[in-house]
């Protein structure tokens, strides 16, 4: 009998627990949804008070919303109040001129972005989740505010220009996706059906010149702000709507070479030769690619190919020039780099190939009389072939502005050290200072005397 009495009470006892739990559990419900409702109408508040809207503490409002134990399953109205927010927040700049104030574009362009952006995700929030079919009310509520916002911001692209010209790549590409993606959306049709002047709008902004030029302007800022994975992928759907091929190819083709990915560098120089037959720029870099593995067969016919279609293009025939160099046939490269220069004399690769045969012409002549221990001759035969290579080397200096073909620098600080070493140099100063001026110019170090 003390046994059941026992474990009756044990029974009882877990019974009671149980149920005050479960009070415990609807009363912190009930408290949360309070401070829910409570936070998102000061936040509202906050943003809509008419002397003195504060958008820093309706911002910190809605991170405090965020962070109620109820947020996930009252997402839509959380994200529906930001919107509210941002969207006090737009009306009230673009209204400045009414009361003869400047407007601030940053806050403008910013807060529109921010406004669609809460709203897109409420507004589907909405539609999708069981849970929130009575909320027509708010569904109507953001419909009948983000219309007139997206329309005068040209869907954002307004915003992504912007961005664009104060060279925030990030934002502007941040705009530009979000009108891309947001095109085919649930809250723009249904925000566009209201009337058939909405309609014709939405209209013109899902037509596809509008959609590839905003792809087009989208991948361009992923290459501006380096980001390339997203860059890469970008391109590839760029390529295949053939939109600004040219840029595509070609920006395609750095991106995997910037990130390493050689074999598909490769792959695409050889789509461009294929697909754009009249831009060199493919091919040329192709050669490049022959070059470096010594393949002169392969290069030889890409750079034949190229000179058969254009005989005078000086590039090509530098080209041809540097294949024929690298077989050691350095009197027909000169003559190749000669026709070149003649066509274009301002070219930076040109002068340089130039600097570089005339160069190397005279240090065999002084290595075959040093060979000979013929010390005299040396300088008499192979200066003025220095000299030569030192006057195209320094048109290369003056026309490279990027500074990275050290073999340049290295041409000039050669020749001229030759020339100020020797004791009956008449203008040694003048000589340094050149060489200096060079050293500087490509990092390499000074000569001081």
């Amino acid at each position: 009998m003390n046994k059941f009495l026992t474990i009756l009470a044990i029974f009882l006892l877990a019974t009671t627990a149980s149920a005050s739990h479960t009070d415990s559990v609807a009363v912190d419900y009930k408290a949360s949804r309070k401070e829910l409702v409570k936070t998102l109408k000061a936040a509202r508040a906050l943003a809509s008070d008419a002397a003195k809207p504060n958008f820093v503490s309706a911002r910190k409002e809605i991170e405090k919303a965020k962070n109620n134990p109820l947020y996930k399953e009252n997402e839509a109205d959380v994200l529906c109040a930001a919107g509210d927010v941002e969207n006090y927040c737009y009306n009230l700049e673009r209204n400045k001129p009414a009361k003869k104030q400047s407007i601030d574009y940053t806050v403008l362009y910013d807060a529109s972005l921010d406004a669609f952006s809460y709203y897109l995700r409420a507004y589907d929030l909405y539609c999708s989740s069981p849970s929130q079919a009575g909320k027509s009310k708010s569904k109507n509520a953001i419909l009948k505010k983000v219309w007139p916002m997206y329309i005068a911001t040209g869907g954002l692209r307004v915003n992504a220009a912007y961005a664009y010209e104060k060279k925030d790549w990030k934002k502007s590409h941040a705009c530009w996706d979000l009108f891309i993606t947001s095109i085919n959306s649930r809250l723009l049709r249904d925000a566009s059906s209201v009337n058939d002047r909405a309609k014709s709008e939405y209209r013109m902004l899902a037509n596809d010149s509008i959609i590839n030029h905003a792809k087009y302007f989208r991948a361009l800022t992923s290459v501006l702000a380096e980001d390339h994975t997203t860059a890469i992928e970008e391109l590839k759907e760029m390529r295949s709507l053939g939109y600004e091929t040219n840029y595509v190819y070609q920006e395609l083709a750095r991106q995997y070479l910037i990130t390493g990915k050689t074999a598909l560098y490769e792959q695409t120089l050889l789509e461009g030769t294929k697909d754009l037959p009249g831009d060199a720029w493919f091919p040329q870099n192709l050669m490049n690619i022959y070059l470096e593995r010594h393949d002169y067969e392969a290069a030889a016919r890409i750079i034949d190919a190229l000179l058969k279609v254009e005989p005078e293009n000086p590039t090509n025939l530098s080209l041809k020039g540097t294949l024929v160099e690298l077989q050691g046939d350095s009197e027909e490269a000169l003559r190749y780099f000669e026709k070149a220069y003649g066509i274009d004399s301002t070219s930076v690769d040109i002068n340089s190939n130039l600097g570089r045969v005339w160069y190397n012409k005279a240090n065999l002549i002084e290595t075959e009389c040093f060979d000979r221990r013929q010390y005299t001759m040396a300088e008499e035969l192979s200066m003025p072939y220095y000299l030569k290579a030192l006057y195209f080397y320094q048109k290369a200096f003056k026309a490279d502005k990027e500074y990275c073909d050290k073999t340049i620098a290295n041409g000039i600080r050669n020749v001229l050290y030759k020339q100020f070493i020797k004791a009956d140099c008449p203008n040694p100063q003048e000589l340094i200072r050149q060489y200096n001026e060079v050293s500087r110019a490509y990092g390499m170090p000074t000569f001081n005397r």
